[in-house]
């Protein structure tokens, strides 16, 4: 092969004189004895290879071929101990950065724009999601899937175990989506948002969009089929169900929900820029709470109940910023909440949770209350400890409002599976939360 060298001002070129003079090498001298250097490599498909050699010492490669009739460019750069990578095939862009061996972050622009960013380690996929041009996740519509739950969705799209924080998001994504929140029942999709923040004052962000429900759903370890073999002799078991009189709680409500309760004034907030993720006291004392964009989210009474977490008003919005829903609380002087009472965009009530408490024994009474303000049901948690829900992970006990027993539940340890009696108390199914599954066993 025959070189040869030209020469022009601070750039040095090596030329391939058998090959129209394509470039083999490029010195550019940059000043100081520092040099930045190119080397081209061409193969027999047609590819080029231009590897530059900067001052820093750190390089960039650029590969141009044609594969399958389409034309692909990749940039790879090293720097910091991380490799950064374009590659552009037929106008779809795909973007990595590896940090060492392990984690990998790839953002990739579609021909219409759609950006995906995907964050890899050796165990696999960590997060996936669609983004914006500035790299904030949106939110993602899902179609429901033959086999898909509420809480299956939640649990795998935004990764996350804790049942009390997937029941608070299936919640809100229900409210959503205009379905009531003790419905079973899927609309046809779903919107998924980027981000859910929940009640604590934490954020759970969406995760990865491609996660699916596993059906067979591993607990501890153990097969779903396993654990049946497990609990399989609780077919003939018995307890014994508390009476509904047993219970300390005088102030027992039993008529239907006041008149005045039946609808709320829905507020008219401005929208403050300034105060964009802060709390801040108004004039009448009370403190707001406004989200990213300068909305009002919640209000508490006083600075105590703003420390406390103990919000009496709270507001969540559609995608368009219009509001969604919005809902009201109220608390003993413990702290303990003993109303929440929700509404839809117009002021319109839409359930309602009424709760006094057995301070001796430890246990909660929960008045449910159906859309007509008429008592649903009641519930009986038992426990120090006792959570929102009746499926957070304790035993408890339905009542319809005339006293008699409905049925009772018991939850296992892990929170996963729970144990159904019927008003008898006889053991009628074992019931996996997560997947919607149960077997359902049948008394000789």
């Amino acid at each position: 092969m025959q070189e040869r060298t030209l020469k022009r001002g601070t750039v040095t070129t090596t030329l391939d004189f058998n090959n129209n003079d394509r470039p083999l090498k490029r010195v550019t001298e940059v000043g100081n004895g520092m040099k930045k250097t190119e080397d081209f490599a061409y193969d027999e498909d047609g590819s080029t290879t231009v590897t530059t050699t900067n001052p820093d010492g750190s390089t960039e490669i650029k590969q141009t071929k044609v594969e399958d009739g389409k034309t692909k460019e990749t940039i790879t750069r090293t720097e910091n101990g991380q490799t950064h990578t374009i590659e552009t095939i037929d106008g779809t862009e795909v973007r990595r950065v590896t940090k060492g061996a392990d984690e990998t972050t790839e953002v990739t622009v579609g021909a219409e724009g759609v950006r995906t960013k995907t964050v890899r380690t050796s165990s696999g996929v960590q997060s996936k999601v669609h983004i914006d041009a500035d790299g904030n996740a949106v939110a993602e519509k899902y179609s429901i899937q033959n086999g898909d739950t509420w809480y299956g969705i939640v649990e795998a799209k935004y990764g996350i175990k804790d049942p009390k924080q997937i029941m608070e998001i299936v919640h809100q994504l229900k409210s959503s989506a205009g379905v009531s929140r003790s419905a079973t029942t899927m609309p046809s999709e779903i919107t998924l948002p980027p981000s859910v923040k929940l009640k604590n004052g934490s954020a759970i962000s969406l995760q990865n969009i491609d996660a699916v429900s596993d059906s067979r759903h591993l607990t501890g370890g153990k097969k779903l089929s396993n654990y049946q073999k497990q609990i399989k002799q609780l077919a003939e078991s018995k307890i014994e169900i508390p009476a509904f009189s047993s219970f300390n709680f005088p102030d027992r409500p039993t008529g239907p929900l006041p008149a005045d309760e039946m609808h709320a004034e829905v507020p008219n907030f401005p929208v403050v820029k300034e105060n964009a993720g802060k709390t801040v006291q108004g004039s009448d004392g009370k403190y707001y709470k406004y989200d990213d964009d300068g909305r009002v989210t919640d209000v508490y009474d006083s600075e105590d109940d703003m420390k406390a977490g103990r919000e009496s008003f709270g507001v969540f919005y559609s995608e368009d910023g219009t509001i969604d829903n919005i809902y009201r609380m109220s608390y003993n002087s413990s702290g303990r909440t003993t109303s929440f009472l929700a509404y839809d965009e117009n002021g319109t009530f839409t359930e309602c949770s009424m709760y006094s408490y057995d301070e001796v024994n430890g246990q909660r009474l929960e008045t449910v209350y159906s859309k007509d303000g008429t008592i649903e049901k009641y519930i009986i948690a038992v426990g120090e400890n006792v959570s929102e829900t009746y499926d957070s992970g304790y035993s408890n006990y339905r009542y319809k409002p005339s006293g008699e027993i409905i049925s009772a539940s018991i939850y296992t340890n892990d929170g996963n599976f729970n144990v159904d009696y019927d008003a008898n108390g006889f053991c009628e199914g074992v019931y996996d939360v997560h997947n919607d599954f149960q077997t359902v066993y049948k008394r000789k």
